[in-house]
């Protein structure tokens, strides 16, 4: 029995399109030979593994303080606006607060950058690889522990990353 394969012109062929060894690592290895997010990310050797351990790991560092950064500049500027727009009401009633379009631009900004990181990561996760994966864990768990103390106490937040 052969397999058909769709072609683009619609018409149907007998032929193999994709290499029957392709296969993806789905167990996690310790070995030294792997791609990183790019084919030009290679790692062939003990040296390369440990910088791009050491490049993955500020990379999962630096996921921790940006959002720590962003939480910290958002909830800055929204007291500053907060207490500018208080300032101006005199009857005290509800007070809605509103970013600048520049804070709004930073922000997004900031959040976009988060985002491609935070993914890049799990890319670099979905390797199997257990070097990179324990630099994603351990980068992850000191920049928490570094900005720990910087972040607003649990029962103060209001939303966030997390389902309340």
């Amino acid at each position: 029995m052969s397999d058909l394969t769709m072609m683009p012109d619609g018409n149907m062929s007998n032929c193999s399109c994709m290499p029957m060894d392709m296969s993806m690592q789905m167990t996690f290895t310790a070995g030294i030979s792997v791609s990183i997010l790019f084919e030009w990310w290679t790692v062939k050797n003990s040296w390369q593994m440990a910088l791009s351990w050491f490049a993955v790991f500020i990379m999962s560092v630096s996921y921790e303080l940006l959002k720590t950064f962003r939480d910290r500049y958002s909830s800055r500027v929204a007291d500053a606006s907060y207490h500018q727009v208080q300032a101006a009401h005199v009857n005290h009633g509800p007070v809605t607060v509103r970013f600048s379009r520049l804070d709004s631009l930073k922000l997004t900004l900031l959040q976009v950058i988060i985002f491609s990181l935070a993914y890049f990561l799990m890319l670099i996760v979905m390797t199997y690889n257990v070097h990179l994966f324990v630099a994603v864990v351990v980068g992850d768990a000191i920049g928490y522990y570094l900005t720990l103390n910087m972040r607003a106490p649990p029962f103060a937040s209001q939303g966030g990353e997390h389902c309340h």
